[in-house]
């Protein structure tokens, strides 16, 4: 659960397979749209990501629970409205 709560779009828009990485025409946006930080380059970071996404979750279940995650928002910001509404 901690890591879709933090790492959640990122899981969302990996790439399909690895032959997207042989592709050059989409492997340019990967390099520019999924670069990782402090010197680490797309490739490791898609692969640490899968990682994460094959201890986190099954091909339609976990993808459906993170849509719906990202869908509505930050859980405890709905918490929070339904609070303020309950309160007004």
């Amino acid at each position: 659960n901690i890591i879709e709560r933090n790492v959640t779009s990122g899981l969302i828009y990996l790439p399909s397979s690895a032959r997207d990485l042989n592709n050059p025409q989409i492997d340019q946006y990967l390099a520019k749209y999924v670069r990782g930080s402090n010197g680490m380059d797309h490739v490791q970071r898609i692969k640490i990501l899968k990682l994460m996404w094959d201890a986190i979750g099954s091909e339609f279940g976990g993808r459906h629970e993170l849509y719906e995650i990202n869908y509505s928002g930050s859980q405890d910001e709905i918490r929070l409205q339904c609070l303020r509404q309950a309160q007004s």
